[in-house]
């Protein structure tokens, strides 16, 4: 009696398989058929509810089921096309109606996505692996589209892309990378496009705040840059001075200023954003977009993204700001220094918001201390000028914090070594606040740095013989270098 159970649950479950590997190409046609309703949000509701059977099924892969999605996709396009435009109309006078037209727009590349990636999964892994193979470009542009698509969809709501959604981003370009696909060319959508394009396209949306934009401004940004020819690709290769961005296809974010935690590594990869910027700061502007939406995109990719690993409080108060690498280093030194007033607007953990006393000589990288208290004391905190702008006769800035607790140091050469210069040369020592990521860091004048080597670091009765590393970012007359310590001597000690 066991083995004829048995026999039978067999027979039951190759039926069962056969069913579903039949179903979604024998039901493709009556699907798409059921979105013939009386509203563009019926139909649209049909293809909807036929994308959710078609991944319920689960069927394996085949080019039956891959044809039927592919109808579904076809004619859910064009519904969902007007289905966005109705939802970006709506979106102050009727907000029941914009909450719907939210969740079905949702649900519709919610689903291409799901199907998308679950057919890449087996064809990657399975045994339809050749019978697919003609196919691959396509499957990969278009998971790496629609997944780009549910995550602009939060950007609506004032929602950030979660970190799994953003590994699982990366994770697909770097599966196009391993399969040479990148700049493999497609005819999508009357345009031509590459799993390059259509990864880059979301890594510089998401540079430009979207959450802090209109839904349709939103659509106007990335249909612009979906048609802009010369938009940059990631790279793998870091040229200085030309890659302010970069993102790390390990990390569960997307792209950040490269001086901002940038450390090298395998899985980074970069990108050079001047096409777009030139293009926003012509007179004819990109793709016809407002003058006030390219000012703000302008502003915002040019002072390193809006993106920001603590959030701001707003906070005015009077703070006092010493400015220079010669007179950031005297202060730390112990030497007195009144500083000059300016104003906070706002404050992170990590950074602060700025109105500034006069816009004269002031530049990106500017380097400063700044003190809360009045009169000043001794915890002064190092900080960088991000950015900063003009508004009528007002200048405005942000800075990121180096240091909290930045401590003047003596930098000497070994003896002997040629290049040494004369006379003490003094240093910034930078503490890890996180010994959980990172390195330390030194500060430096850029005379004493003179492509890297060996130094000695004196600070007080303890004696360093460091090696210099890679040089994190270099402004002006200083740089921010990172090091190894090769040994350690107490001066007593040795006495």
């Amino acid at each position: 009696m066991t083995e004829m159970f048995s026999m039978l649950k067999k027979i039951a479950q190759r039926r069962q398989a056969a069913r579903a590997a039949s179903e979604p190409a024998d039901q493709a046609t009556q699907w798409v058929g059921q979105g013939g309703g009386t509203s563009d949000y019926d139909a649209h509701h049909a293809i909807v509810e036929g994308l959710e059977r078609f991944n319920g099924a689960h069927p394996p892969a085949s080019l039956a089921g891959y044809q039927a999605l592919r109808a579904l996709e076809r004619e859910g396009l064009p519904l969902q096309e007007r289905i966005v435009r109705q939802y970006l109309r709506c979106q102050d006078s009727l907000p029941f109606a914009r909450q719907a037209l939210w969740r079905e727009s949702q649900m519709f590349w919610a689903q291409l996505a799901t199907a998308y990636l679950r057919l890449l999964k087996q064809v990657v892994r399975g045994a339809a692996r050749e019978a697919f193979a003609p196919f691959m470009p396509e499957i990969l542009a278009r998971s790496l589209h629609y997944h780009a698509r549910v995550m602009r969809w939060e950007y609506y709501r004032g929602q950030q892309p979660s970190s799994f959604a953003w590994r699982r981003l990366h994770k697909l370009f770097h599966i196009a990378e391993i399969r040479h696909l990148v700049n493999h060319p497609l005819a999508e959508e009357g345009r031509v496009t590459t799993c390059g394009r259509e990864y880059a396209l979301p890594l510089i949306l998401g540079l430009a705040n979207p959450a802090g934009f209109k839904p349709a401004e939103v659509e106007q940004f990335a249909a612009a840059l979906a048609n802009f020819p010369a938009l940059p690709l990631p790279e793998a290769r870091y040229r200085r001075g030309q890659h302010r961005y970069g993102v790390d296809l390990a990390g569960g974010q997307g792209a950040t200023p490269v001086d901002v935690g940038y450390a090298p590594g395998r899985r980074m990869r970069f990108l050079d954003l001047r096409p777009v910027l030139d293009a926003l700061s012509r007179a004819e502007r990109l793709d016809g977009l407002p003058d006030l939406v390219c000012t703000q995109l302008l502003r915002l990719l040019e002072r390193g993204g809006a993106g920001r690993s603590a959030p701001r409080l707003a906070r005015e108060a009077r703070v006092w700001v010493v400015r220079g690498m010669d007179a950031v280093l005297a202060v730390a030194g112990g030497k007195p220094v009144a500083g000059e007033p300016w104003m906070m607007r706002d404050e992170s953990s990590d950074g602060l918001g700025l109105v500034l006393a006069g816009g004269d000589g002031l530049a990106e990288g500017e380097l400063f201390l700044v003190n809360d208290d009045s009169p000043p004391d001794r915890s002064w905190r190092l900080m960088v000028l991000r950015w900063h702008k003009q508004e009528n006769d007002r200048f405005f800035g942000g800075a990121q914090c180096l240091s909290r607790y930045p401590k003047r140091v003596r930098v000497a050469w070994p003896e002997g070594e040629a290049g040494a210069l004369a006379g003490p040369v003094f240093a910034l020592f930078l503490p890890l606040p996180d010994t959980s990521r990172g390195v330390s860091h030194l500060l430096l004048p850029r005379a004493a740095h003179r492509g890297g080597g060996q130094r000695v670091l004196l600070d007080g009765e303890v004696i360093y013989r460091i090696q210099l590393g890679e040089v994190a970012e270099e402004h002006g007359d200083w740089l921010r270098v990172d090091f190894l310590v090769a040994a350690r001597q107490v001066v007593s000690a040795a006495a």
